[in-house]
C-alpha cells in the first residue's frame, strides 16, 4: 500500500483547521472576545454608620452603599419572579446589639432580552439600610460588625452565579448619655424608602398623574352636582388612557 506524500498530509491538516475556524459563529467569537467578569467583582460595597460614637442604649443605622459595574444589574430585594435570587443584607450581631429593621429601596423596572416580562432590579448604585440598637451592655470602644451582601448579577445576555460578599462596619461605642454627632449626613439625610414599597412606584410620574386624573374627575363630578357652585371649565382628561399606560409598564 502506497503512502501519501508528506506535503499532501500537511495540506489536508491545514484545510481541516481552516474549515473548523470558519465554522465558528459570530456569537462564539464575540463571547470569547468579551469574557464575563467574576461575580464577586461586579459589586463594590462599603458600609457607613449614622453616629460617631454610638452611646449605649441608642438606636443607630448602618448603610451599605453598593456600586454596580456599568452594564450590569442585580435583582432587587422584592423580586417579581420566583426563580430570581433577591438581594439581601445580613448581619452577624455580636452580644450587645439588637436588629430593629432592614430597609430595602424599590427596584427599577427593566425589560431584558432573556426575560419575557419586566424585572425589578438595582443598577448603578443602591443603598441598603439597617437599623440597630446598642444595648446597655454593648462593648465599649471600637467595634467591628460583620455584614454579608448577597446578590446575583446579570447583564442583557446572561446571569452570573449568586455570591455573598463580606463587608465590615466599624464604629465606636461610648457610655450611655455620651455626646454623639451625626456621621455621613450625605447618606443618612434622605429618609429611607419602606421595604413594603411596590416596584411600580418607580414609575412615579405615570402613577401620580393617573391618581391626579382620577381625583380631578371625581372633583368635577361633585362640582357638577352642586348647583350652588359656579360652572368651571376644565380640560377633558382621559383616565382610561393613563391607566392603560400604567398597566403596560407594569
Amino acid at each position: 500500500m502506497r503512502r501519501a506524500p508528506a506535503c499532501l498530509l500537511l495540506l489536508s491538516v491545514a484545510a481541516s483547521c481552516f474549515a473548523l475556524s470558519c465554522a465558528k459563529g459570530p456569537a462564539e467569537v464575540t463571547a470569547q472576545s468579551t469574557p464575563l467578569p467574576r461575580a464577586n467583582l461586579v459589586v463594590s460595597p462599603r458600609a457607613y454608620v449614622s453616629l460617631q460614637p454610638v452611646p449605649r442604649g441608642r438606636a443607630f443605622e448602618l448603610a451599605l452603599v453598593a456600586k454596580i459595574r456599568p452594564g450590569f444589574h442585580i435583582n432587587a430585594h422584592e423580586v417579581l419572579e420566583d426563580y430570581l435570587i433577591p438581594t439581601a443584607l445580613e448581619a452577624e450581631l455580636p452580644a450587645g446589639f439588637r436588629a430593629l429593621e432592614t430597609v430595602y429601596p424599590p427596584g427599577v423596572l427593566r425589560k431584558l432580552r432573556f426575560s419575557a416580562t419586566q424585572l425589578s432590579v438595582y443598577e448603578d448604585s443602591v443603598t441598603l439600610r439597617m437599623k440597630l440598637q446598642a444595648q446597655p451592655d454593648a462593648p465599649l470602644g471600637p467595634n467591628k460588625l460583620p455584614l454579608t451582601l448577597r446578590y446575583q448579577a446579570c447583564n442583557e445576555e446572561a446571569c452570573l452565579p449568586p455570591v455573598k460578599l463580606p463587608v465590615t462596619a466599624e464604629f465606636e461605642i461610648a457610655p450611655a448619655g455620651a455626646a454623639a454627632r451625626p456621621a455621613n449626613p450625605d447618606i443618612f439625610a434622605a429618609p429611607p424608602r419602606p421595604k413594603t414599597s411596590s416596584p411600580n412606584e418607580t414609575l412615579g410620574a405615570p402613577l401620580r398623574e393617573s391618581s391626579r386624573a382620577r381625583a380631578d374627575v371625581i372633583l368635577e363630578s361633585a362640582m357638577a352636582d352642586e348647583k350652588s357652585l359656579r360652572e368651571i371649565s376644565r380640560p377633558t382628561i382621559s383616565v382610561g388612557a393613563r391607566e392603560d399606560m400604567v398597566f403596560r409598564c407594569s
